[in-house]
């Protein structure tokens, strides 16, 4: 990412979630979950001029949580974008008592190996996971879990 490049990242805000739920449409992610419940806890990386082009999100369950809908627009992609937004809520995690994230995937394995998440057999997710509609609902049984203790 170059200087004129430079991202904000931020806590997502109620206006934010229409760009959320359409970002997230256009990488054919699951997004019929995401609403302003705060269940789910988006950060949005903003360009330089102030756009959101980007987004991840957070679901906690004590001292475990979800990341999800890492979705970066078409035109961010390969600039380092997704990688800042998982360090960030790698941070976000910590500082809320959040000690191990998993994650499920179908297409995004590589980029996560990369991150240092390890590929775990889903039935390893804790059960407040597995009950979570991205576990039950949304995420098909094909998807890869992963997990990263911070």
């Amino acid at each position: 990412m170059t200087k004129d490049e430079r991202l904000n990242i931020r806590q997502a805000n109620a206006e934010d979630l229409a760009f959320v739920r359409t970002l997230l449409a256009d990488g054919a992610l699951p997004n019929s979950d995401v609403d302003d419940s705060g269940r789910i806890r988006f950060l949005i990386a903003d360009a330089a001029d102030g756009h959101p082009v980007a987004c991840i999100g957070l679901e906690a369950y004590g001292s475990e949580a979800l990341l999800r809908s890492l979705a970066v627009s078409q035109a961010m992609r390969g600039r380092g974008v997704g990688r800042a937004l998982v360090v960030a809520a790698e941070d976000t995690a910590r500082a809320t008592g959040v000690s191990r994230l998993y994650l499920l995937t179908t297409t995004a394995g590589d980029f996560f190996v990369r991150a240092e998440y390890d590929v775990i057999n889903r039935a390893e997710a804790p059960d407040t996971l597995q009950r979570s509609s991205q576990f039950a609902e949304l995420c098909p049984a094909s998807a890869v879990c992963m997990s990263k203790t911070l």
